[in-house]
């Protein structure tokens, strides 16, 4: 069953953004994107949102579901201009800092990017991105970048410590709002992609790389190691310190971060 449109408008002048589709409920944002890339010609920047997700997808294989009017669920429609395979991870880091500056300004506490695509809030995860780019040769021809954010903590069903910003806030704020602002904090992260500011990026990435500096356990190629982040290679593999001091560098296939709750720095 084809989703119910509500609203296709023209944006501000910012890139993301620039057109917004709002849907009423649809299974997965990201695949609605893909689908309407493939029947026509897509805007860069151009946002699905929808108000209710039934089948969206997070980082390996979870689920991300999000009840109608609760929560902000929206893929962002990227195509760049000139963005070669081994840069991409700079979009990466462009998005995700932009969604970042967009909760410290809100909840003014701790805000941490969390490897590869999370953002936490404090020990607690508030916000999951799910990036899928379309390669051709050796460049992204495109790029549907998903973004899930609670906002009224309705994910009760998901594996992991989480949080809302109503929870973070103390009120529940409005999303229309919300998703205005995070446009234009995303838009000024893209904008310095397209400058080339790459140091800026890197930078401020590895600044606020959650529990980077402090040993935590990992689950590397099915064994748990006791490992330190020390930064993310351009490739967008974590490069971590093992107790025998052997610096190694590992993709998002081999290496996963484990956490109880118990061992977040304060």
């Amino acid at each position: 069953m084809k989703p119910l449109w509500i609203v296709a408008q023209k944006s501000n002048n910012n890139i993301i953004g620039s057109e917004l589709i709002e849907l009423l409920t649809v299974p997965s944002t990201n695949n609605y994107a893909a689908e309407l890339i493939s029947r026509t010609k897509v805007q860069n920047g151009t946002v699905i949102m929808a108000h209710e997700q039934t089948a969206g997808r997070g980082q390996r294989g979870r689920e991300w579901l999000s009840e109608s009017g609760k929560d902000l669920a929206f893929s962002v429609v990227i195509i760049p201009d000139s963005l070669t395979v081994n840069m991409q991870f700079y979009l990466s880091r462009a998005i995700v800092l932009g969604i970042r500056d967009f909760l410290v300004d809100l909840v003014r506490k701790p805000v941490y990017v969390k490897w590869p695509n999370d953002v936490y809030v404090g020990d607690k995860k508030i916000c999951g991105i799910l990036i899928e780019n379309e390669i051709i040769g050796n460049n992204v021809a495109h790029s549907i970048i998903g973004v899930g954010l609670n906002v009224s903590f309705s994910n009760s069903n998901v594996d992991f410590i989480h949080t809302s910003l109503e929870r973070e806030m103390g009120l529940l704020p409005d999303r229309k709002h919300l998703l205005k602002e995070i446009f234009l904090t995303m838009n000024k992260r893209y904008l310095e992609l397209l400058a080339k500011r790459y140091s800026r990026l890197s930078h401020d990435h590895a600044e606020h790389l959650y529990m980077k500096g402090h040993w935590t356990e990992f689950d590397l190629r099915g064994k748990v190691v006791r490992a330190k982040i020390l930064d993310c290679e351009n490739d967008g593999r974590l490069m971590v310190e093992l107790e025998d001091g052997k610096i190694i560098s590992e993709g998002t296939g081999a290496i996963r971060q484990i956490l109880y709750g118990t061992d977040i720095p304060k």
